[in-house]
């Protein structure tokens, strides 16, 4: 599992993500194409995650009504398009933390290409 990481503080918890398709069981997926990021610099991508909320699931048609910090949040390829616009449209005066979006709009474009849902597994 790989760490992206813009100013992490001394914390051990954070959020884990990773692509599937409908369908794939866990045991299939690598876990060297998780990321990790710490919780502290989650907080620069939670508000463009949590505005995407209420959403029908397409393949279970439920609605997930709130993301869940704490648990397994899957959310599909067309919700993660609306979290990148959100996140790209943002102005960053820190070049580092710019460059920290960026990395992270690159990895869920590259996972998106060949997933239906990319996870957010909270570890709080």
């Amino acid at each position: 599992m790989k760490k992206l990481m813009y100013n992490p503080g001394e914390e051990k918890y954070g959020f884990i993500l990773f692509s599937a398709k409908f369908n794939e069981r866990w045991d299939e997926i690598k876990e060297e194409d998780h990321i990790f990021i710490h919780s502290s610099d989650f907080e620069y991508i939670i508000e463009s995650v949590k505005n995407i909320y209420p959403f029908t699931d397409p393949e279970t048609k439920e609605i997930q009504e709130f993301f869940d910090a704490c648990g397994m949040n899957c959310i599909p390829v067309t919700e993660w398009g609306k979290i990148l616009i959100d996140l790209q449209q943002k102005i960053y005066k820190d070049a580092e933390l710019k460059k920290f979006i960026e990395k992270f709009c690159n990895w869920i474009l590259e996972k998106k290409r060949s997933s239906d849902e990319i996870m957010i597994w909270g570890t709080l």
